[in-house]
């Protein structure tokens, strides 16, 4: 609840910025509704929002069936009702601000946070930038954890339904801005464009010294050459 409450607040600082922009939170829940929606559309229909609840419908359809990742919150479909509203809400709405965090992503199989399946449940604890600055060691206990957590976070996994989804959105211009907390790129991977990345990403790697940005892909070749 905390974290939703910061993101409407977050997407309430954009629209104060912009007057005519319409802000919406993505919630756990239904994920832009794409988790396993049982319903059906037809094609026929030719109205902005009947189109929106197709785009929004079809890809939960594509999911449903497959075995979940253990990283998906256990929680209950998004009902008919639910799509259709939502995609009412986005046919609507003129210059819609998309705001987008971790459970995104769970069914990418990577975990979220604060759920009893995410990361900090199982003890994770992350290292902040100020640990890693204060001492050689801490940078050298990063990047271990780092290059063998590389491959699993960024070379085993793929966009979801939600990813591509919202890619869809944008190219039908249902989607004025997008803005990430996550770091995994994704939602790039799935087509989308011009997203913020409020967290940056770990795709891209920064030298301390002089500030020369390197793609993180060929540090991790580097990493395995010299170790």
């Amino acid at each position: 609840a905390a974290k939703a409450m910061a993101a409407k607040a977050m997407a309430a600082k954009a629209m104060a910025a912009t007057a005519s922009s319409t802000s919406f939170h993505l919630s756990a829940r239904a994920n832009l509704g794409f988790r396993r929606l049982k319903t059906s559309t037809s094609a026929a229909e030719a109205s902005p929002s009947s189109k929106l609840t197709q785009v929004l419908a079809t890809a939960s359809r594509a999911g449903y069936g497959r075995r979940r990742p253990s990283t998906v919150p256990d929680c209950e479909p998004a009902t008919a009702e639910e799509i259709a509203s939502l995609a009412s809400f986005i046919g609507s709405k003129e210059r819609l601000l998309v705001i987008t965090g971790a459970g995104c992503s769970t069914e990418s199989n990577i975990p979220d946070y604060r759920s009893p399946t995410g990361a900090y449940s199982s003890g994770f604890k992350p290292m902040t930038h100020q640990d890693f600055l204060k001492t050689e060691a801490n940078q050298r206990r990063y990047w271990a954890r780092s290059f063998v957590g590389w491959r699993r976070f960024a070379e085993q996994t793929a966009p979801n339904d939600a990813h591509r989804a919202i890619a869809e959105l944008q190219r039908e211009s249902n989607v004025w801005r997008h803005i990430t907390q996550n770091v995994d790129r994704l939602h790039q991977v799935a087509g989308a464009a011009d997203v913020l990345e409020l967290h940056g990403s770990t795709h891209d790697v920064q030298c301390l010294a002089c500030g020369a940005v390197s793609c993180r892909r060929r540090l991790q070749r580097r990493l395995a050459d010299l170790n």
